[in-house]
């Protein structure tokens, strides 16, 4: 199946007030493999790309792999871009020395590679990464400059006095970052080489420029319950623009114990723990998380999946905890308003986001309610207003395939309510990987899919063998982490191609500018011209 999707080099720029509005084709091409890496160390060329990330900008920020061949060998490199068609650059690579580390170390690697990074709308990203000879350590990094955050043997903020930082960061996915530049994360720390490591959370204070230690191991709360991190299960946490973070832990070295904390610098809390009361569901009901929790807004409100502890009611499923306590979105043998299918909410899938509207996004399965034919679906929409976006079996717009389900990641959601997400479709004879979205009005848009011809450079088409648009739990646009659309509706992905190659792009399919009076009219007359360049054939 080859479906072109054609490059275009529209761009309008119009500058009403201070505001500029660029309008760009349907696909942009960031950068492709077999180019030149501006600003790499060896000087090479790129060579592999992971996923991206994007901002409110439209800059993206990614993870790549570079390799410069002499007669005598071939070098090889990887570190993180940051930039757009126009201009990328690295912010951080192997072989560098970074600020703040000890004199004479190099980073041995950056980052993990397998989630997009954390790139916040002053285009900073966080950088992670191994030092020679043994440290570890954690930067703020933007294309002002670098910030050193904590490294190994760096004196840490803790209850215990003299005690140093030992592996920074203890987690290795990405660390949360927010529009102040504040990063939060987990690290251990020791007195010496002999004292057994202690586990905690701090958080960066960008504009103090000072670490705050949110919380520890063996920490005692107010309640007199002890908090027990699990080294095992130490997770980045979550992140919002008020520097509320968000983690799960034990209580009391009881793995029967989860539990769910807000902390900033002034506070720790139990959000959801062993006993937390849901009289929505009955006088005595109480849940406990099954997780970390999935997602935070603005407003502090987290979205994170439990059972009831209750031996007469044992449903599961999907909650939010805010001010006003904890409220469930859907539980277990609920029926989807609109569905008239009969089919009732049987389980969820990985991770749920929300967004700063509140509306929240995850993937789930309906069931008869004999629990007999159970089919995935993407669930979306307010509390109490969800709707099926999609499900297994369902029409693939305008593909003439049906979608297989529903199983593996996490829709990613701007603040606009807008769904970016990947899924298989399936004709007669084949199924594809392939990346959708939702247009403003809610609509299904099919972004890329395998076997669909990318006009990567003029008269220069390929054939896309994998579509990459993340892996692991993806943001609803206000919890720290890097997400693939941005609040336009700016979509990036990776692709590799059936030639080998590989690239990074940006969609401006289900894109809306926001520009104002004369400059909208412009606008419309440029998506007129877009629509009939992309309708044209490769010849």
């Amino acid at each position: 199946m080859n479906r072109p999707i054609v490059f275009a080099a529209l761009l309008i720029g119009i500058l009403l007030g201070t505001a500029t509005v660029a309008t760009a084709s349907d696909l942009v091409t960031v950068a492709l493999s077999d180019t030149p890496a501006p600003g790499d160390n060896i000087g090479g060329d790129f060579s592999l790309f992971q996923t991206p990330s994007i901002n409110a900008q439209g800059k993206v920020a990614f993870f790549a792999d570079t390799q410069a061949d002499t007669p005598e060998m071939t070098v090889r490199s990887n570190g993180l871009w940051w930039g757009d068609a126009n201009q990328l650059q690295p912010l951080a690579q192997r072989g560098d020395q970074l600020p703040g580390a000890p004199a004479g170390t190099t980073t041995t690697f950056i980052n993990d590679p397998s989630v997009p990074p954390p790139l916040n709308d002053s285009n900073q990203v966080v950088v992670s990464g191994g030092l020679t000879n043994g440290p570890n350590g954690l930067w703020v990094a933007g294309p002002l400059g670098t910030t050193p955050i904590a490294i190994s043997g760096d004196a840490a903020p803790s209850g215990m006095p003299g005690n140093v930082f030992e592996r920074v960061p203890q987690f290795s996915r990405a660390m949360p970052l927010n529009e102040n530049g504040d990063a939060v994360f987990s690290a251990s720390t020791r007195q010496d080489r002999l004292a057994p490591l202690k586990l905690g959370y701090w958080l960066y204070d960008a504009p103090q420029g000072e670490l705050n230690l949110l919380a520890e191991d063996d920490q005692v709360l107010d309640s007199g319950d002890i908090l027990t991190l699990n080294p095992r299960g130490v997770t980045p946490g979550l992140l919002n623009n008020a520097g509320t973070t968000v983690f799960n832990s034990r209580l009391n070295d009881n793995f029967s114990t989860s539990a769910i904390f807000a902390a900033s610098k002034d506070s720790l809390e139990v959000l959801v723990g062993p006993n937390t009361p849901v009289p929505q569901v009955g006088v005595d009901a109480t849940i406990t998380p099954f997780s970390q929790p999935d997602g935070i807004n603005g407003r502090g409100e987290v979205i994170f999946r439990a059972g009831i502890d209750d031996p007469d009611d044992r449903r599961f499923g999907v909650w939010i905890v805010s001010d006003a306590g904890v409220h469930s979105v859907l539980l277990s043998g609920d029926t989807l308003p609109g569905d008239t299918s009969g089919q009732v909410f049987s389980g969820f899938s990985y991770e749920a986001v929300i967004n700063d509207q509140g509306k929240v996004a995850f993937y789930g399965s309906l069931a008869d309610l004999d629990g007999q034919n159970r089919r995935s679906v993407l669930i979306a929409g307010q509390p109490g207003d969800l709707e099926l976006v999609a499900f297994q079996g369902s029409e693939a717009p305008g593909t003439g395939s049906v979608f297989t389900g529903f199983f593996r990641n996490t829709p990613a959601m701007n603040a606009k309510g807008q769904l970016a997400f990947t899924t298989g479709v399936q004709d007669q004879t084949s199924t594809f990987g392939s990346l959708w979205a939702t247009d403003p009005e809610g609509n299904l848009q099919l972004i890329v899919q395998e076997g669909d011809q990318l006009e990567v450079a003029p008269s220069d088409f390929r054939d896309v063998q994998r579509v990459i648009f993340h892996r692991g739990a993806n943001s609803g646009g206000a919890d720290g982490r890097g997400s693939g659309i941005n609040d336009l509706g700016q979509i990036t992905f990776a692709a590799t191609f059936t030639d080998g190659t590989h690239g990074v792009f940006i969609s401006n399919v289900v894109a809306v500018p926001e520009p104002g009076g004369a400059s909208l009219l412009i606008l419309i007359a440029g998506l007129g011209l877009l629509r009939s360049q992309r309708s044209r054939k490769p010849c």
